[in-house]
């Protein structure tokens, strides 16, 4: 018998390492103010469901605090990718 081949797995990024989304979920305004201030680009990440945090934060009804934060004058943090 042939065993089946390996299925490639798929992972959200919040799985692989902490992210953004994990931040904007919990409504955790400080730790999304944390991971920006460490790695501005986070603002630009695309998840696995094709959205940038800013997105996200609109789809899963986020303080506007860190809509404010995703959305700070200067960063380019686009809506769409």
């Amino acid at each position: 018998m042939v065993a089946a081949p390996a299925q490639t797995r798929y992972f959200p990024i919040s799985r692989l390492r902490p992210s953004s989304n994990d931040a904007i979920c919990a409504g955790d305004t400080a730790r999304v103010v944390e991971l920006l201030a460490l790695n501005p680009d986070v603002a630009t990440e695309v998840d696995s469901d094709g959205y940038t945090p800013l997105r996200f934060a609109w789809k899963e009804n986020a303080p506007i605090e860190i809509v404010e934060a995703l959305y700070e004058p200067g960063r380019d943090a686009p809506y769409f990718p």
